[in-house]
């Protein structure tokens, strides 16, 4: 027997979900990542406007900020903050320093205490099938599940990560 269940970490949460496997949601509490930040570095690009702040704390689109003593904004404004800093408190006042960030608190649930899983998957298919039917906003085409669109990429990409060419020529590099 396989056990499923609701896992909740810092900054993600996954449950079973219905035909299309289980809806996962794995996010940064800030405006985005702070792999985002390397990765932009590393390419030579800008981050988007309203995500980072200098040391002096003004608006910023340059990752070198960040590394600078720079921070990123918190989404969603005090909703977001309020997400990063209980994230923090568990992460660190609960489990301790760490220097590599890796910090994980895992609650799970053994979900077939509370619903057989075939009507559990039964139920929640229904419930996502009825947010894929919404219309979507202006300028979208689809409302879309957390976990799906990564799921469908990872099919098509064929095994395949593209990775920007100035990236490239910095990994090319670290080879003897």
């Amino acid at each position: 027997m396989t056990l499923k269940v609701l896992a909740l970490g810092g900054d993600s949460i996954g449950i079973p979900g219905g035909e299309r496997g289980p809806v996962v949601l794995d996010f940064a509490t800030s405006k985005m990542a702070g792999g985002w930040i390397y990765a932009a570095q590393s390419a030579g690009a800008s981050l988007p406007e309203g995500a980072l702040i200098d040391a002096q704390g003004n608006p910023s689109v340059d990752p070198q900020d960040y590394f600078d003593g720079g921070a990123i904004l918190p989404a969603g404004g005090a909703k977001g903050y309020a997400l990063a800093l209980m994230a923090e408190l568990i992460a660190e006042a609960m489990l301790g320093p760490t220097t590599t960030e890796c910090n994980w608190f895992l609650i799970t649930v053994k979900t077939s205490i509370y619903r057989e899983s075939s009507t559990m998957r039964a139920v929640a298919e229904e419930i996502l099938d009825e947010i894929r039917q919404c219309p979507p906003s202006p300028g979208f085409e689809r409302v879309e599940i957390p976990g799906e669109r990564e799921r469908e990429h990872r099919l098509r990409s064929d095994g395949m990560i593209a990775v920007p060419e100035r990236t490239w020529q910095q990994i090319l590099a670290l080879e003897p």
